[in-house]
C-alpha cells in the first residue's frame, strides 16, 4: 500500500488485476502511477495540496473488481479512479460506473484498449485503443515498405476480438498477415511479427 500523505486533501484510487495473465502489465503500469502521484505530491505538498494514491490490488474476478470498486465509491475522500489496470478490469470499472444512482466517480486514464463508448462523459481516456493501435502499426510497417509479417496474439480470446480487424487492417494495407501459435516456433517465420496484447503495439 502507498504511504499515507498526513495533509492529503482528497485520495484517487486505483483499481488493479493482479490476475496471472495481468500482472506483469499492472505491475509496470503500477510503478509508474506511483512515481507519478509521488512526484506530483513532492511539488504539491507545501502548498496543501497532496493527493492520497490508493492502491486496491485484485485478482480480477467480477467479485473482487466490483467490492474494490465499491470501496472507492463510499470512500468520502476519493474523487476519482486513476490508472485502473488490465484492461477486462478497466472495462469492468467503467461498467460499474453505468450502475443507476452508484455516484459514478471520473475514470481517469485507464488501461482500457477495447473500444469504448462513453456517454456519459466520465471516463477520460489515455491511451488509444487496440483498433487505433492496429492501424497505426500496420500503415507503419506498410510505410517502411514490409509486404508480409507474423501475428502473435496474448490470449485466444484476444485473437477472436482483433482477427478480423487485423486482416482488414493489413489488406488495406497490401500487408500479408500470418497468425502464429504463441506456444509454437514455425519452421520458417517471417522477419516481423506483431505482438498483440500485453503491453501496447
Amino acid at each position: 500500500p502507498s504511504a499515507p500523505e498526513s495533509n492529503a486533501i482528497a485520495s484517487v484510487t486505483q483499481i488493479v488485476d493482479m490476475s496471472p495473465l495481468q500482472q506483469d502489465i499492472s505491475r509496470d503500469f503500477l510503478i509508474g502511477s506511483r512515481v507519478a502521484w509521488q512526484e506530483f505530491n513532492a511539488r504539491e505538498r507545501a502548498r496543501g495540496r497532496a493527493i492520497q494514491h490508493q492502491v486496491i490490488e485484485t485478482d480480477g474476478s467480477a467479485r473482487a473488481v466490483k467490492a474494490a470498486w465499491q470501496a472507492a465509491v463510499i470512500d468520502p475522500t476519493c474523487v476519482a479512479l486513476s490508472g485502473c489496470v488490465g484492461d477486462t478490469t478497466a472495462a469492468a470499472v467503467a461498467t460499474l460506473q453505468r450502475t443507476p444512482a452508484s455516484n459514478a466517480l471520473p475514470l481517469v486514464a485507464p488501461w482500457l484498449q477495447r473500444e469504448w463508448s462513453d456517454s456519459e462523459n466520465s471516463v477520460f481516456q489515455a491511451f488509444p485503443d487496440y483498433q487505433a493501435q492496429i492501424a497505426h502499426a500496420v500503415k507503419s510497417l506498410a510505410v517502411m515498405g514490409v509486404k508480409q509479417a507474423g501475428v502473435v496474439y496474448a490470449t485466444p480470446e484476444l485473437q477472436k476480438e482483433l482477427s478480423t480487424s487485423m486482416t482488414l487492417a493489413g489488406s488495406a494495407q497490401g500487408l500479408k498477415l500470418q497468425v502464429i501459435d504463441a506456444g509454437k516456433r514455425p519452421a520458417s517465420p517471417p522477419a516481423l511479427i506483431l505482438f498483440i496484447g500485453g503491453t501496447q503495439i
